[in-house]
């Protein structure tokens, strides 16, 4: 080869060292930066998750009022017995804390039942 030749090989062979760390140096960089967005991902979906744990939980406890309240009422109409009342006592402080829990998770299954039926 000649003397030019050889310098122009030199040339490129630097000019393509010089690529391929730039290459290297841009995958780090976005695999850094996946990196971080994945764990901000994760993040969100930890609080998301949390917040349908904590609405899972309303919607179990509502849930578990409304049925005791409804079988209540029905021992009333079928039987004349309050379960409540024979429990807690008549007009007492426990029993009515107990219907106004009834009646809570009623109107936050009412106002949350469109949620309830598209799943």
């Amino acid at each position: 080869l000649t003397q030019s030749s050889r310098s122009l090989l030199s040339l490129i062979c630097y000019e393509l060292i010089q690529v391929n760390q730039k290459c290297r140096q841009n995958k780090l960089h976005h695999a850094r930066i996946t990196l971080i967005a994945d764990k901000k991902l994760a993040r969100s979906r930890t609080t998301e998750e949390n917040k349908m744990s904590k609405g899972k939980i309303f919607d179990l406890v509502a849930l578990i009022l409304v049925i005791v309240g409804g079988l209540n009422w029905g021992l009333v109409g079928a039987f004349g017995f309050n379960l409540v009342t024979t429990i807690f006592g008549d007009g007492s402080t426990i029993s009515n804390v107990v219907y106004g829990l009834v009646g809570v998770g009623a109107l936050y299954l009412a106002a949350t039942s469109t949620k309830l039926l598209k799943k």
